[in-house]
């Protein structure tokens, strides 16, 4: 795993009621089951007056993961793979584009200024990329 103490994501944290927890991660490890692990990831709110940092388990795969793509460098592919795979969640063309518009939506709605989130949608460059490429591939079917 190549890890980036500079990197970051825009995301959404969930805060989980303790007495739902151990319901919640049976169910996300189940959901998650095919080589994710589990790592606490601190997260920032972008809304938050004082930006307290927070603790969050975030669930990803990396290279030890069986089911992990080493062809991440050629978008075609990428977006193929989207399109074409699912599983008993669903398929991963529904779940990449309601990421897709979740980020969007974060972007505009974070009252940041135009210079941030012009900055956050320069972050999410390559998500938006991907997506062009998808919807391209999914309107000739």
């Amino acid at each position: 795993m190549n890890e980036d103490d500079n990197a970051s994501v825009l995301g959404i944290a969930y805060e989980i009621e303790e007495e739902k927890c151990k319901d919640t991660f049976k169910y996300l490890d189940f959901r998650e089951k095919c080589g994710y692990s589990k790592h606490e990831v601190k997260f920032y709110p972008i809304q938050s007056k004082d930006s307290r940092e927070i603790t969050c388990i975030c669930y990803y795969a990396d290279e030890t993961n069986k089911y992990y793509s080493k062809i991440i460098n050629n978008d075609n592919y990428v977006a193929d793979h989207i399109i074409e795979s699912k599983g008993p969640s669903g398929t991963n063309l529904e779940y990449f584009l309601n990421v897709c518009n979740a980020i969007r939506k974060l972007i505009r709605e974070n009252n940041a200024s135009d210079d941030q989130n012009e900055f956050y949608f320069k972050n999410e460059k390559h998500l938006f990329e991907l997506e062009m490429i998808v919807n391209s591939k999914i309107q000739t079917f």
